[in-house]
Parts: structure tokens; C-alpha cells; sequence
């Protein structure tokens, strides 16, 4: 549902980082691991060196953008029902107001968060998909996080399917924190690497580690990790819905109640900001 979210020289560091985005370790002390990628043994997997040209904003209006109606097909009714599932678990926890989605595409989250009461927006590089949510009446704004989004604070950000295009999602990550109001929440959804690592044995997948976009995979353990040392104190890691595979998805959310995430192609993980060192609880 969304792009990639601020450029791979993100907060004005050097794209061509190659030590671990999450513990920062050098990358001639990691291990090879899917073509293209290396595992450090903090367990974070990514591509060492950053290929500027699938963060840019001409990336994603060429590709993804490009046809309104495969944009409608693919992101809308497919995503309906999980962009509601996520806004009712979100609305549990949060009871309203300012809801940020970064890296929002057409918007379709942002309508969902809106029907449900909240005062949502969204952020993305891709031109094309932000004229689209503009186009449906919706609060969107082309531009790089954080440095072009709006100014306030937010009841929730949200990164869907985001993080995998960043290179430096810990600055990315902490921003939102500082984005948000004390006790808001971060939704994160991204790609399984725990899965994945072990389906591919059997069938490889654009949609999954095998997508060319990705330079950052994730894992239960890599995520909450990455939560944590941001400020967050993590609510939960679960399954995502896979909205495109409906069937597929009904039988891995059987097997994801014996293994929980780890047998979900995708996972949701849901943050609270902690109160700030010295403030009250």
C-alpha cells in the first residue's frame, strides 16, 4: 500500500552506508544470505549497499503508479477489509484523533482511518500517488519524511509496508517517536524474513525476499528490537493478512495460531511511545 519513505541518504546521511542499519556492525563481519543480502549476527538482513535509483519518487510513478486502474485493482477492494481489521485494533488501543501514514500511495488507509472517525493524512514521495488520494478528497501531501511532513504532533503514525525501502530506519523509526503524542502508537507492517528465509526453499516470490525494492528484511525478533532501542515499548508482533491471497491467508492464520508470527508472510507489530526520561507516568 505504500512506497518507499524518505530517500536512502535519509536525514542527510551517506547512502553508501554499509555497516548494519540496526547494530551497526560492519558488514565484513556479516554473513552471505539471500542474493544480494548479508546477516549480521544481531540477525538484521540487508543489502549492503544502497541502490539509490528504487527510493526515488520516478521509481514508483513509472511503476506502480503508472495505471490508475491496476493502482485501484491491486491497492483498493483487495485492501478494504485488512486496512479496517488494522483501523478497529488500532482504535482499541488509541480512541481517536491525528493519524499519520507514511508512505500513505493512494490513500487508502487514510480513507479507512477517516470513515472510522479519525483525522488522518498521509505522506509519499510518489507524485502520481499522492494526486490519487488528493484526487478522492483525502489529506495528502507529496514530500520526505520527516523533513516535508506536516508539522503537530500524532495520535498514530503508521509505516506500511515502508521500512524495507530505508536505510536508516532507526532514525526514521525515532522521528516517529518524536512525532507522537506521549502513550501514541506506531503501526509498522513489513515483509517476514522468518518465513520467507524458509519458503523460498519451495517457491520464490516477488512478493517476497526476493522483491528488488527491498534492501532492509525483517523478522519478529529484528523489529521489536529495532522498536525498543527507538523509544517504544511494544504492544504486539502478529500476523498481517495477505491481500492478495485471500485462501492463502485463511490457511496461514491457522498455522500462525501454533506459531504465531512466524508463520505469517507479514507481520504487524504495534508500539507505544513511552513517557519521555523524567516525565510523568
Amino acid at each position: 500500500m505504500t512506497q518507499a519513505i524518505g530517500q536512502t541518504h535519509a536525514i542527510g546521511e551517506n547512502a553508501g552506508q554499509s555497516d548494519c542499519p540496526l547494530c551497526g556492525r560492519k558488514t565484513s563481519e556479516c554473513r552471505p544470505c539471500v542474493p544480494g543480502r548479508v546477516k549480521c549476527a544481531c540477525g538484521m538482513v540487508f543489502r549492503p549497499a544502497a541502490d539509490l535509483r528504487v527510493s526515488e519518487s520516478q521509481f514508483w510513478d513509472s511503476g506502480d503508479y503508472a495505471d490508475p486502474a491496476w493502482v485501484e485493482r491491486v491497492y483498493g477492494g483487495r485492501r478494504e477489509q485488512a486496512n479496517r481489521e488494522l483501523v478497529e485494533a488500532v482504535t482499541r488501543l488509541v480512541r481517536g484523533g491525528r493519524w499519520l501514514d507514511v508512505g500513505c500511495g493512494p490513500g487508502y488507509l487514510i480513507r479507512a482511518a477517516r470513515k472510522a472517525g479519525w483525522q488522518a493524512s498521509g505522506i509519499d514521495l510518489s507524485r502520481r500517488a499522492v494526486a490519487l488520494a488528493q484526487d478522492a478528497g483525502l489529506d495528502a501531501v507529496c514530500g520526505d519524511f520527516p523533513s516535508q511532513a506536516p508539522e503537530g504532533s500524532y495520535d498514530v503514525i503508521s509505516l506500511i509496508h515502508a521500512l524495507e525501502y530505508v536505510s536508516h530506519p532507526k532514525l526514521i523509526v525515532r522521528e516517529c517517536r518524536n512525532r507522537l503524542r506521549r502513550g501514541g502508537l506506531l503501526v509498522v507492517q513489513s515483509k517476514n524474513f522468518s518465513f520467507w528465509s524458509r519458503a523460498e526453499r519451495f517457491f520464490r516470490s516477488g512478493s517476497g525476499i526476493w522483491c528488488p525494492q527491498d534492501i532492509r528484511s525483517y523478522s519478529p525478533t529484528t523489529m521489536t528490537r529495532l522498536l525498543r532501542i527507538s523509544g517504544f515499548e511494544t504492544i504486539t508482533i502478529k500476523p498481517a493478512r495477505l491481500t492478495n491471497h485471500p485462501v492463502l491467508t485463511g490457511c496461514l492464520a491457522c498455522l500462525s495460531t501454533l506459531g504465531g508470527p512466524l508463520l505469517s508472510p507479514s507481520m504487524t507489530a504495534i508500539a507505544r511511545a513511552e513517557a519521555a526520561k523524567g516525565e510523568a507516568q
